[in-house]
């Protein structure tokens, strides 16, 4: 079988049909990619991955997740309550020595560690720190999404999401990593027996917390 027409148009062609200045690939490329930096910080992780990856080329494998979900028999306001106030001196409510653990081991390689805490114990806003956490969205008595600050071979991403059930509400805790290469997956895997503790270790805790301060 003859082909009978060309697969590429000559430039002149293609002016003609539509009269722009052409660029090279490399030149698009470098122009997508800084669109992507100055465009507003998604509000879920699902919704620009290349955000929460730090645009770095080396996230080069899917991310992964972990999800933690505990029915709460108080109103979304009240479970909200304790959600905001994680972190800092009010701590993360279940497995705190681990926490603090990590927060050691990333002062040992030069990370920031815990040390930053909370600007407020109990108000939140975009951008501010959590102890090795920042706040990148917040829908205020619905969802808090967090991207860590610490040394990690990869990007992390944890997520709380506040809903109103016929019982009451319902929290779900999702934590998401995106693997820097070969070393973020086995940092993944190495602690993938320990993430269902610590997700649903806190999430238990926190719809506890809730129902005993109602």
């Amino acid at each position: 079988m003859v082909a009978q027409h060309d697969l590429l148009a000559s430039g002149k062609e293609i002016q003609q049909i539509l009269p722009r200045k052409l660029i090279s690939y490399r030149d698009a490329i470098h122009i997508a990619m800084k669109n992507e930096k100055l465009t507003e910080m998604p509000a879920r992780w699902t919704e620009g991955a290349i955000h929460f990856g730090g645009l770095r080329q080396d996230n080069s494998f899917y991310s992964k997740k972990e999800i933690a979900q505990e029915d709460v028999g108080v109103k979304p306001k009240a479970l909200w309550k304790h959600v905001s106030a994680l972190g800092g001196d009010s701590g993360w409510h279940a497995f705190n020595w681990l926490w603090k653990t990590r927060g050691v081991i990333d002062r040992l390689f030069g990370g920031i560690g815990m040390r930053r805490g909370r600007r407020h114990p109990t108000a939140i806003r975009v951008g501010d720190t959590i102890d090795f956490w920042r706040v990148v969205s917040v829908e205020y008595g619905r969802r808090l999404t967090l991207i860590a600050e610490m040394k990690l071979p990869g990007s992390a991403v944890l997520e709380f999401e506040v809903e109103e059930t016929q019982n009451g509400s319902r929290l779900t805790t999702t934590a998401y990593f995106h693997p820097a290469g070969v070393l973020g997956l086995l940092y993944w895997y190495v602690l993938t027996p320990v993430h269902p503790f610590i997700f649903r270790g806190m999430t238990r805790a926190l719809a506890k917390k809730a129902v005993q301060t109602n």
